[in-house]
Parts: structure tokens; sequence; C-alpha cells
């Protein structure tokens, strides 16, 4: 994600939904890994004998829960920063001029030309 907000600099739409999609995965990021790592320790100390704590488990659900839609999200808004990009480049590209590819025979050799 890094490289790509610095590679789209030059179009500000879509360096501004790379930004958004950055902050969206670091905010999932935050939510999801202390998360699963609530719920990791809760069901290993229910396999190890141990009391459950059932908020502490819960609560890490409940993390994990908002963390992968945000997720998605993040990269939904990934992709269309991406599509953007890519649609305006074209605008400024030489879309649609094709150059002329060609294979002769001269001689005993062949060649392959290209003319622009």
């Amino acid at each position: 994600m890094k490289e790509l907000s610095s590679k789209m600099k030059s179009d500000i739409q879509a360096h501004e939904l790379i930004k958004r999609a950055r902050f969206k995965k670091i905010t999932a990021s935050i939510l999801g890994y202390p998360g699963a790592a609530m719920v990791g320790a809760t069901v290993g100390s229910s396999l190890g004998g141990a009391d459950i704590n059932w908020i502490y488990g819960g609560i890490g659900i409940g993390l994990v829960i908002v963390a992968i839609p945000t997720f998605n999200s993040s990269n939904e808004k990934a992709k269309q920063a991406v599509d953007l990009y890519n649609s305006n480049l074209k605008k400024t590209s030489f879309y649609g001029y094709k150059p002329k590819l060609q294979i002769v025979s001269k001689g005993k050799g062949i060649g392959l030309v290209v003319n622009f």
C-alpha cells in the first residue's frame, strides 16, 4: 500500500482513495490482531483446563467481526484507486496507438520490422 501511495501521487483522486485504503487496513490490523489473540488465548485456556473468561473471548470475537469488513473495505478502496489511476493513465498516454509489426524475408534471411 505504501508503494502504491507513492506511485499515485501524481493522480490526486487515486491518491486520496489509496490513502483511505491504507487507513482502513491499519485500522483493521489494530482491531484484528489483538482480537484474534484474545480469541486464541480464550480457546487456549479452555483447552488447558483453566476457567474460561467469556468476556475476554467475546471482546476478541467482536474485534475480529469489526476488523473483517474493515479489511474488505480497504481492499475495495485499493482496487478502486488502481482502476482510477489506470484509467487516467490511458487518457494521457498513447492509448490506441498501434505500431505495425511485420515479418520480412529478404534473400536468405528473415527479419522483424516495427513501424511507429
